[in-house]
């Protein structure tokens, strides 16, 4: 199934409108300067559980019940640049007519260095909820098995750790501390401000008002040219 997940992803970036399959939905996006897909689960989340989400929310899981999203993929006007993978902590409500800001931040951060050619985001866990303390736990086996199959094919991606200061599975701790060693290209979102922690930041408004804002705040930084290690950056 994983193998069939990224075999899929390539084959949307050819036809982003093909949709015959059993276990996903693939939706194209239809944001303004937008080209690319996400790729939710076939199953719908129980809409009453949506009760307490905020307005906004609520009509977008209305639009888009499903209750899993796996993967966003989304092509930037650069056509020679590198792939840059977001690492998240799970998806809120951005679907294919409406980002979140999360989402966007993401997306225009990337946009800041002109080196890109392509973002895809990713989740630790894969259950859409815009109440990052309310995931029920649904079965993420298939999502973690997933990420870390896709990230062994992406051997020259930026990797972008981005769930915050959380702690995360020990599969996911475990393949992250292995990748280091075959890859050079990890990094985090840290802050122009001078003396801030170093730590996994998530690309989220929250947070960052302290830090001068995300929009004027954020950068990349690759964990290989500083003194912390990726091993005291990360939870379990």
């Amino acid at each position: 199934m994983t193998n069939f997940l990224c075999e899929l992803i390539e084959r949307c970036k050819k036809d982003p409108n093909f949709q015959k399959i059993k276990d996903f939905t693939v939706e194209p996006l239809l944001l303004k300067d937008h080209k690319g897909f996400m790729i939710f689960s076939n199953d719908n989340y129980y809409i009453d559980k949506t009760e307490s989400f905020s307005k906004i929310a609520q009509k977008q899981f209305k639009d888009f019940p499903q209750r899993h999203r796996f993967y966003i993929y989304n092509k930037l006007n650069n056509k020679n640049g590198r792939n840059i993978i977001f690492i998240l902590y799970n998806p809120s409500y951005a679907n294919p007519l409406c980002n979140d800001p999360t989402i966007n931040n993401c997306i225009n951060l990337t946009k800041k260095y002109n080196e890109f050619s392509s973002v895809e985001i990713l989740n630790i866990y894969s259950e859409r909820n815009p109440k990052v303390n309310n995931l029920e736990g649904a079965n993420n086996s298939l999502n973690i098995e997933f990420i870390t199959e896709l990230l062994r094919l992406r051997a020259d991606s930026e990797i972008v750790l981005a769930w915050g200061n959380k702690h995360i599975p020990k599969e996911i701790h475990s393949f992250i501390l292995n990748l280091q060693e075959e890859s050079k290209h990890i990094s985090i979102i840290t802050s122009t401000k001078p003396n801030t922690k170093m730590q996994i930041r998530h690309p989220g408004n929250q947070g960052w008002s302290r830090l001068g804002g995300f929009k004027n705040s954020a950068k990349l930084t690759n964990i290989k040219n500083e003194p912390i290690t990726l091993k005291e950056l990360l939870k379990v």
